[in-house]
């Protein structure tokens, strides 16, 4: 056993491992060279063949053109077809800054509640108050902040769809 230990701690063993690790390194460096090589002449191929095809295909592309300018009519009527009107959206509105409020509300009278439960801070030992405190704390903040993420998330902001279609090209 001993023998074994020092043959594998040696600086001999080091070396062969080392070497070894380096050969199988650059072996599959080559691979990998190698792979990507094929890969781009199997691409230069396929675009090749792409060409030919988009070729053979010249007359086609008025009709394309014809289907796609359909397409963007029947895009347009289906979007002015989901406006809302102004009572919808007045009470779209006026939905979410009471959903927000009731929310604020709700959160305040939990608080509240519970504080009066417990007698304040004299009530409960130190330690076990300032947990249930913490845990209150973040809950309401928890709550507090997805509601205003939330409600900031659904308005609609030309800024906002500007940056986000830049993003999603």
């Amino acid at each position: 056993m001993g023998f074994l230990i020092d043959l594998i701690s040696s600086t001999g063993f080091g070396s062969i491992i080392g070497l070894a690790g380096g050969f199988f390194t650059k072996w599959m460096e080559q691979k990998a060279i190698e792979s990507k090589q094929d890969h781009e002449i199997n691409m230069l191929s396929a675009r090749k063949d792409l060409m030919i095809e988009t070729a053979k295909i010249g007359m086609e592309t008025a009709e394309v053109v014809g289907k796609l300018a359909i397409e963007q009519v029947e895009a347009k009527a289906f979007e002015v077809s989901q406006k809302t009107s102004k009572f919808g959206s007045a009470i779209k509105a006026v939905m979410r800054p009471v959903i927000i409020i009731t929310l604020g509300y709700f959160t305040w009278d939990i608080y509240t509640t519970v504080d009066s439960m417990v007698g304040g801070l004299d009530s409960l030992p130190e330690d076990d108050l300032i947990n249930l405190y913490k845990i209150i704390i973040l809950s309401i903040l928890s709550l507090f902040t997805m509601g205003v993420s939330w409600y900031f998330a659904q308005r609609s902001s030309k800024q906002f769809d500007r940056m986000t279609s830049g993003m999603m090209k």
